[in-house]
């Protein structure tokens, strides 16, 4: 449906970024549906715009830092009622069991969340001794102009 920077993104993968964004939005108590041009804009562009960074410059996590990652994940998960409860009933839309969704199916999405996590800490450090507050400003300065130097192309209807 669009490049970024020479990389696809699929109908398939802004669906599950859909999903995963409202997912997010409901534990944050948004109940509105995000629209799939947001998702992408918003989401999936600056996403991507890090993950070509972090690919490039490093950190890259290791499949043990993301099966690491995924546990602590699945733990908050189990602390949350209504989080447990959400997940599963996406997980049942999808015919596909918890231990699938995050071993196979979301094992890269995880290791993506992950390097951006990365990133911006590798980001945040060159900023040391700021006061937080500046140091948040600068990393999404810093991201938004990632964001604005991708070369984005549309190729399907659904995002013009």
């Amino acid at each position: 449906i669009a490049y970024i920077n020479g990389e696809a993104v699929t109908k398939g993968e802004l669906s599950f970024w859909q999903l995963m964004v409202e997912f997010g939005n409901r534990l944050g108590g948004i109940e509105e549906p995000t629209d799939v041009k947001t998702v992408f804009y918003e989401h999936i562009v600056p996403s991507k715009a890090m993950i070509a960074m972090a690919k490039k410059e490093g950190p890259w996590p290791t499949d043990q830092e993301t099966r690491e990652h995924i546990a602590q994940v699945r733990q908050e998960f189990e602390l949350l009622d209504e989080a447990k409860e959400q997940l599963r009933s996406y997980l049942a839309g999808l015919g596909i069991s918890e231990k699938e969704y995050f071993e196979d199916y979301a094992f890269e999405y995880y290791r993506q969340a992950l390097a951006m996590g990365k990133y911006r800490e590798k980001i945040a450090d060159q900023f040391d001794g700021k006061p937080p507050g500046e140091v948040i400003r600068l990393v999404e300065a810093h991201i938004e102009n990632l964001k604005e130097q991708a070369k984005v192309e549309v190729v399907h209807p659904l995002l013009q």
